[in-house]
């Protein structure tokens, strides 16, 4: 009999410490949980692991102290995410679907493209699938070229009719337009002469003239040729 009651009691230990052991196991591996993988979606220009290693959260890390706010802010600062969405779901995978940031012109210099946006910065596409963007050739001061996009945005003829710009430090902005006209802009007071040649654009002058010199304020020098001066 007592040796039967022995038998009984430590059946039932071995079973309560096989449970406890595998409860311990899943709460241990359930506060172990990591960020298996991260995925990122809908990237066409942009490689992968540029996103990964502009982002503090990595594949491994704790599930549980996933902060959601460091991860919005990571991504805000990619020049070249326009928006994004991403979820965590409960298996761990962390997925961040992406919508890329439109180049505003490609700069052309030494044969090489770079794509820029409207404040000048350079971004970072491994692949190119634009196409009619706005060229601009020679040295490029960011600050000036973010004035000029200013005082553009004004006017709509020059994000329809500008093929073109070439920048001349201390000389101005020369502007080839799609219609083989040529502008020549000056580097201060922008947004004054685009104003005066959008009123030139809607008379006969513009029609009978081809190159417009508007460098030197308050006044404008013509000329008929039939083709733009070469850049």
């Amino acid at each position: 009999m007592r040796k039967l009651l022995f038998f009984s009691v430590t059946s039932i230990s071995v079973i309560f410490i096989l449970f406890n052991s595998s409860i311990v196991e899943k709460v241990s591996s359930r506060f172990n949980k990591t960020i298996y993988d991260i995925k990122i979606n809908n990237i066409e220009n942009l490689q992968e692991d540029y996103i990964l290693s502009n982002l503090r959260i990595k594949k491994g890390d704790s599930f549980w102290t996933f902060n959601s706010r460091k991860l919005k802010n990571d991504l805000k600062e990619i020049k070249e995410v326009e928006n994004f969405f991403f979820n965590l779901n409960s298996t761990g995978l962390l997925e961040i679907s992406i919508e890329e940031r439109k180049p505003h012109m490609v700069w052309i210099k030494s044969d090489r493209l770079y794509y820029l946006d409207e404040n000048g910065n350079i971004l970072n596409f491994s692949k190119y699938s634009f196409s009619n963007l706005t060229e601009i050739r020679g040295s490029i001061e960011k600050n000036k070229l973010q004035e000029f996009n200013k005082a553009a945005k004004k006017y709509d003829f020059l994000s329809k009719k500008v093929s073109k710009i070439f920048y001349s430090q201390n000389i101005g902005w020369k502007v080839y337009l799609f219609d083989r006209k040529c502008l020549f802009l000056p580097e201060k007071e922008i947004d004054k002469v685009l104003g005066i040649f959008n009123k030139i654009m809607d008379s006969e002058i513009y029609n009978k003239y081809n190159y417009f010199d508007m460098r030197i304020l308050g006044r404008i020098y013509l000329n008929n040729e039939n083709k733009c001066l070469s850049f």
